[in-house]
């Protein structure tokens, strides 16, 4: 392939992920200024929301930089509820921008849908790349634990999934793919053909480093709960699969004495389909429950800073993910604030509270579990608050500026 001369990169959400990488990347770009132009191709909801919440206004920078948008039809065409239909739609719309910007490489900043029509060789653009960051490689048994913990719809799932990275790692079209699981290039190299495409893009952890500086109205929310108490923090996108249920279910099991020493506090936005039934389930709570938990949910979207002195008040960050196997900026923000995490024994979560020593790791799809892990750091505080060194290593190798310069240096290279 030629040398790269104008770079597309395409990211249609505006949650999650999105805001934090956009922002990295156009921040790198500014300091560093490759030798290659680069286009964002976003959700024009990601803008307001940096300039919300981080002061930063995306704005197009000579012949270098320029700011695409996708319009209204073309974001709901790329959230469609059939998986296949959506991976078709966003195949197109990369296709029509490259054409439109005349940029000679796409990068999805989500790949993982996109592994339907690259699987398929369905017919990209001549003298066109593309590549993309994969969120959930297919589950390895070398570190997720051994086959017989799978079920047998993961196993099922895996299989599949090693089956359409196969076909899309042979498409021709495929530079490279970045994942960032940083034990998933080695089982690519291990498991395909052209396992050499897939490489590690280390997860930015976004806990600062340096000198904080927070005003009262950043921490407003922080000072306002918990006080005396025990308090333990999830925070983020507010969805079932975050384990927001088992864990109302969880704080049922906890005896009087444990729960009344305890806040915990759910901050994010809840998910539309499942706000009124979380709220019933916390009013359930409240109602039946003597000397319950003190309970605090915050429905919307925090800033950055709200974050940050969220998880300096804190005791332990929640994480009671209900199987899932893709990285979480969770892990990275509690580690950079030296703070335990509970989280589930599976996948790579699992692996990483493991092996550096981050907190409590057990079945979160099983409340009971969740309980014990509860009543089990209750009675191990001081162990749990002076056992920061994992924490400490992970944080190091997950500073930003390594996400933006890795991401850019494969660009250059080919």
């Amino acid at each position: 392939m030629k040398k790269i001369e104008h770079l597309l990169i395409f990211e249609p959400k505006f949650t999650g992920h999105s805001p934090l990488y956009i922002k990295l990347l156009y921040n790198y770009l500014l300091e560093n200024k490759p030798a290659f132009k680069v286009s964002f191709l976003v959700n024009p909801n990601i803008t307001a929301r940096l300039a919300r919440e981080d002061g930063i206004e995306l704005q197009p920078v000579g012949d270098k930089i320029s700011i695409l948008f996708i319009s209204e039809n073309e974001i709901v065409a790329s959230q469609h509820k059939k998986l296949w239909i959506r991976a078709l739609k966003m195949w197109n719309l990369m296709k029509k921008y490259l054409k439109i910007t005349g940029a000679d490489h796409g990068h999805f900043l989500y790949l993982d849908y996109i592994q339907f029509p690259l699987a398929l060789r369905l017919p990209f653009l001549p003298r066109k790349g593309v590549s993309g960051l994969l969120f959930h490689p297919p589950i390895s048994p070398e570190f997720y634990g051994n086959e017989n913990s799978l079920k047998l719809r993961e196993v099922i799932r895996a299989y599949r999934k090693n089956w359409f990275y196969a076909q899309m790692l042979n498409n021709s079209a495929l530079s490279f793919v970045y994942t960032l699981n940083p034990y998933f290039p080695s089982f690519a190299r291990k498991h395909f053909v052209n396992g050499n495409k897939v490489y590690h893009l280390p997860d930015p952890s976004m806990f600062p480093t340096g000198d904080i500086h927070l005003n009262d109205e950043d921490c407003a929310l922080a000072r306002g709960v918990g006080e005396g108490k025990k308090v333990f923090l999830l925070f983020g996108a507010l969805t079932k699969r975050k384990g927001i249920f088992e864990l109302m279910e969880a704080l049922k099991h906890l005896e009087q004495g444990y729960s009344s020493q305890i806040a915990v506090v759910f901050a994010g936005r809840l998910q539309d389909e499942i706000r009124s039934e979380f709220f019933e389930k916390v009013a359930s709570y409240k109602r039946n429950n003597q000397n319950a938990a003190l309970i605090h949910v915050e429905d919307r979207f925090l800033s950055t800073n709200e974050i940050i002195c969220l998880l300096q008040h804190c005791d332990m960050v929640l994480a009671p993910y209900q199987r899932t196997i893709s990285p979480s900026g969770v892990v990275l923000w509690a580690a950079g604030a030296k703070k335990p995490i509970l989280t589930q024994n599976y996948a790579l979560l699992g692996y990483q509270v493991r092996t550096y020593e981050l907190g409590i790791s057990v079945d979160t799809t099983k409340p009971k579990e969740i309980a014990d892990a509860l009543k089990h750091y209750l009675n191990n505080k001081s162990y749990y608050k002076g056992n920061t060194t994992g924490m400490q290593r992970l944080h190091a190798e997950s500073l930003p500026e390594n996400f933006a310069r890795t991401f850019f240096a494969k660009f250059m290279s080919l």
